[in-house]
């Protein structure tokens, strides 16, 4: 698994939210997130910049680069 796959399903259940319900804050569909979680795919940077905002964290470290959110 990716770092960003596993930072994102991380972020993700520390919130307390399903697939479903993520994808429907962030205006994507399950199955994107879902790929995203498993590696299938990585986002664009307009969706990791998105992504971001939500959880109030650093692209560095949704990504991987760093450990500071």
């Amino acid at each position: 698994m990716t770092k960003f796959a596993e930072r994102l399903r991380l972020l993700r259940e520390q919130h307390g939210l399903t697939r479903k319900e993520l994808a429907k804050l962030l205006g994507y569909s399950e199955i994107t997130i879902q790929r995203w979680e498993i590696k299938a795919t990585i986002p664009r940077s307009k969706y990791i910049i998105k992504i971001c905002q939500y959880f109030n964290v650093t692209c560095d470290y949704l990504l991987g680069i760093s450990d500071k959110k």
